[in-house]
């Protein structure tokens, strides 16, 4: 058990893949647009046309130093509500990666009736290779494999810090992202163009950065094809509100409460 999780174990190093961290710091990591703070919490509502899907919600949970490098621990949780018809989600995931952002260790969970599936990443940069286990919670693993690693790839969970954290630049990019054991490609276009956009939680109309793009790979829920993303305008770069295609088709995920010390939408 590490941090209240079953962690399986690598195929060929026999050891949990997560950094043992050397210090800590409650503080806010100065690594660039989209500064991680320890404690931070995001909710978001996820609607489908007029009907109120779930919930997911976004932690960090910790920033570090080990080796002379920097690192972040974040965490996700997303449930569907009781009773939505052809829709029964729950799922856990938590990553660890470097401030950058790019992946270190990734673990999945999600719930079948009442038993957790679990897939572990453990990206190993120096033997360029990527080690996966599969298998139900608190049992060994059933599947284990060895991926080559190629370039400074996000799993999911990473995706979502790394289009934070490059908001609000004019750029183009093929980011190499590792879903379902599989190399694939986010292709993502920034903008550093100040829109404004209206959500239910905040009065006002809230500065916004834009951002499009599209997975060419199929991800939780059967996440895949285009989407976009709005970004605060200001130095935390908070996610606003993102569109997605998922089996039942777009989805809207609007931020619905916060918890970052010292943080408002900034007023457009």
């Amino acid at each position: 058990m590490v941090g209240g999780y079953f962690f399986l174990l690598s195929p060929d190093t026999g050891s949990t893949a997560p950094v043992q961290r050397e210090s800590s710091a409650e503080y806010v990591f100065e690594g660039g647009a989209g500064n991680y703070q320890v404690g931070e919490e995001l909710l978001y509502e996820v609607s489908y046309a007029f009907f109120d899907l779930g919930e997911i919600r976004i932690k960090v949970l910790d920033v570090f130093e080990n080796g002379g490098k920097s690192y972040v621990r974040a965490s996700a949780y997303m449930d569907s509500y009781s009773g939505v018809p052809f829709v029964d989600l729950h799922a856990f995931f938590q990553s660890e990666f470097f401030a950058a952002p790019s992946s270190k260790y990734f673990i999945g969970k999600s719930k079948t009736d009442d038993r957790w599936y679990l897939t572990t990443y453990d990206f190993q940069y120096e033997q360029k290779k990527v080690f996966v286990n599969k298998g139900w919670e608190n049992e060994l693993p059933e599947k284990r494999d060895t991926l080559l690693l190629k370039g400074e790839p996000q799993d999911g969970l990473t995706l979502f810090f790394f289009a934070r954290v490059n908001s609000g630049q004019d750029t183009q990019v093929v980011v190499p992202s590792y879903v379902g054991e599989k190399l694939a490609r986010t292709y993502i276009k920034f903008s550093s163009e100040v829109t404004t956009t209206d959500i239910d939680a905040v009065e006002y109309p809230i500065k916004v950065y834009e951002l499009e793009g599209e997975a060419d790979f199929t991800g939780i829920f059967g996440l895949t094809g285009g989407f976009s993303g709005k970004f605060s305008a200001d130095d935390a770069h908070v996610p606003i509100v993102a569109k997605m295609n998922v089996l039942i088709g777009k989805v809207r995920i609007e931020l619905k409460e916060w918890k970052r010390n010292g943080w408002q939408p900034p007023r457009g």
